[in-house]
């Protein structure tokens, strides 16, 4: 048997793979370019590939580290609002947060709870999100529209959690709540 890595450089200097190999993504860390350059043959990760991934690596968001605001978004569905609740991270902060929010109250200009149920997306896959001055975080909140007057909604509460106790928000909510309230995952 040929060890992976003499097969790889014997192809690639037979003009073998055309810098890349098949199914493998190009950012992959395996394979040149296109330009005749060879590929490292390496025994352990040290691509920038690899080195990008660690510095994946972060930590669960903290308190004061990370931003949201309410986005209302166009609804593909007649009898639904949808909205989007949007998380950023503070300059020069980089962490993670991952679930979807818990303990989720809306309330009115006076700070009273209002009576609005909500549940979870069953079904969507929970995943780390990393948030950095590149990238954001956000989750989808679809309220359903019986008929009646809504709850005059002001400001929203809940929790996300960090592995920990959880990450408490408080953010602005200018909408009015017409119905139940279906949450996704943070993504």
């Amino acid at each position: 048997m040929v060890p992976i890595g003499v097969v790889l450089v014997g192809g690639l200097l037979a003009g073998g793979f055309g810098g890349v190999l098949p199914g493998l993504p190009s950012d992959s860390g395996i394979g040149g370019t296109t330009t005749g350059e060879l590929a490292p043959v390496r025994a352990a990760d040290t691509s920038t590939a690899a080195a990008e991934r660690a510095s994946d690596a972060v930590d669960a968001c903290l308190p004061g580290q990370v931003d949201a605001e309410v986005i209302e978004l166009p609804s593909p569905v007649v009898a639904e609002e949808r909205f989007r609740i949007v998380f950023t991270s503070v300059d020069g902060v980089a962490c993670t947060l991952v679930g979807a929010p818990t303990d989720l109250v809306f309330h009115d200009a006076a700070g009273t709870a209002l009576d609005v149920a909500s549940t979870v997306e069953a079904g969507r896959e929970t995943a780390v999100v990393r948030l950095d001055e590149l990238r954001t975080a956000d989750v989808l909140v679809s309220v359903a529209e019986p008929d009646g007057p809504g709850h005059a909604a002001t400001g929203i509460t809940f929790t996300l959690p960090d592995g920990g106790e959880g990450l408490d928000f408080e953010v602005p909510w200018a909408i009015d709540l017409t119905g139940p309230v279906q949450l996704s995952p943070v993504g």
